[in-house]
């Protein structure tokens, strides 16, 4: 990326798109491109992510180039690696999202509906959101979600799903047969955690930890989840079957609370969670993360600015 920085009485505005590089552009991308690239306001540059983690690279270069915008155009992946390039103790440039990929929970979450005519109409009025991320602290490494992280079987899912990648079987297809063989094989964990005052250890089918409120291709883990309240909303479904999971699946796809002894709700700014016995995978945003033995997290407030309509 070119460092063109703007002088100090320019007016004009620097947009960088990242693209996810491995999907067709749509056409709302286009036309997206399309209007920055006519508008004698804007200054756009087009990067495609062609690599894992290569979305990360090229956002933390446009903090380096003075950019104002940065419209994101992939699924909740690409989201995810953009938040991580950044540097917070730097400016942080605004983002608008754009739904272009296999999963878009996040935005699903939001009720986003995207359209030129709506992101022209935030532009004029300078509509912008803050929002807050979930910072999670592993054993070497700081990292960050915009949505949900799971450990348990959400992360077994993704964790089987990037075998499956692996031998090129992707899609929707690759994402339902990924669920069916972790209802088989899954083994629930022994997991002690701690939010704020609540202690407790035992078996534990999925811990959620959520900024947003759906997940898993449309599933509705924390109906009262919001990324801009300041709190992190947690979801614990305990020693659960997989049978019983699946019979509360209605609950989860119609955004209700599920009531269940097994199932409970807490509000944290930060945690810890210990994995005490078994295999314990953690996602976030639909990435593993690798956390060894224990994972801290807590609520990095205000974070990012995303145009919402």
């Amino acid at each position: 990326m070119e460092d063109n920085k703007r002088t100090d009485n320019s007016t004009l505005k620097k947009v960088v798109a990242i693209v996810n590089g491995s999907k067709k552009l749509c056409a709302v991308v286009k036309e997206t491109f399309a209007f920055f690239e006519k508008n004698p306001d804007y200054q756009l540059e087009i990067q495609f992510s062609n690599y894992q983690k290569h979305a990360s690279i090229l956002a933390r270069e446009t903090q380096n180039v003075n950019t104002d915008i940065v419209v994101v155009a992939g699924g909740d992946g690409t989201f995810h690696e953009v938040i991580n390039g950044f540097d917070y103790a730097q400016p942080i440039p605004k983002l608008i999202l754009i739904a272009a990929g296999t999963g878009n929970d996040f935005l699903l979450g939001k009720k986003q509906q995207f359209s030129v005519e709506k992101m022209v109409d935030c532009l004029k009025n300078e509509i912008w959101q803050k929002n807050d991320l979930i910072q999670i602290q592993t054993d070497d490494q700081t990292h960050y979600s915009l949505n949900i992280a799971d450990i348990g079987f959400g992360g077994y899912v993704i964790h089987l799903l990037n075998k499956q990648r692996k031998i090129k079987i992707t899609g929707k297809f690759s994402y339902a047969l990924a669920i069916l063989r972790a209802f088989i094989t899954f083994k629930i964990p022994v997991l002690r955690y701690q939010f704020g005052e609540t202690k407790k250890e035992g078996k534990h089918l999925m811990i959620a930890i959520c900024n947003g409120s759906v997940f898993g291709n449309g599933l509705t883990i924390n109906p009262e989840a919001k990324s801009t309240d300041g709190v992190l909303h947690i979801t614990t479904i305990g020693n659960v079957s997989v049978i019983d999971y699946l019979k509360q699946l209605p609950k989860l796809k119609s955004a209700t609370k599920i009531v269940h002894p097994e199932v409970a709700y807490h509000l944290c700014e930060k945690g810890r969670i210990e994995v005490l016995s078994g295999k314990a995978y953690l996602e976030a945003d639909g990435e593993i993360i690798e956390i060894g033995n224990q994972v801290d997290f807590e609520i990095k407030k205000n974070a990012v600015e995303i145009m919402i309509f």
